[in-house]
């Protein structure tokens, strides 16, 4: 019974926290990947296609923000999904044996 009300009462906490803490989530989330990019690559095709990509995804963002709502669930899944697809490609890109930098 503990148990059960120490989980009820995590969750109840998450939920409150969420909204801004996913907004947080987002912004760190993009800010990191930016700084990875930084340190693999000062030039080269690669670096403008991520940075690119980065560049879309705040664009993205912004958007979906505008309405004066913050972001529905569905748009925090899609920009998760995003960040997802947008670092694995700066981890391949990183990893791909191609030291021009």
């Amino acid at each position: 019974m503990k148990r059960m009300l120490l989980a009820v009462g995590a969750l109840v906490t998450i939920a409150a926290i969420t909204p801004s803490a996913n907004a947080q989530n987002i912004r760190e989330r993009q800010w990191r990947q930016q700084e990875r990019i930084e340190r693999g690559y000062r030039n080269g095709e690669e670096y403008r296609k991520l940075t690119k990509q980065q560049r879309n995804i705040a664009r993205q963002t912004r958007h979906d923000r505008r309405d004066g709502y913050g972001l529905s669930r569905n748009e925090r899944a899609r920009i998760a999904s995003r960040q997802a697809e947008a670092s694995r490609d700066i981890r391949r890109q990183r990893h791909d044996n191609d030291y021009d930098y």
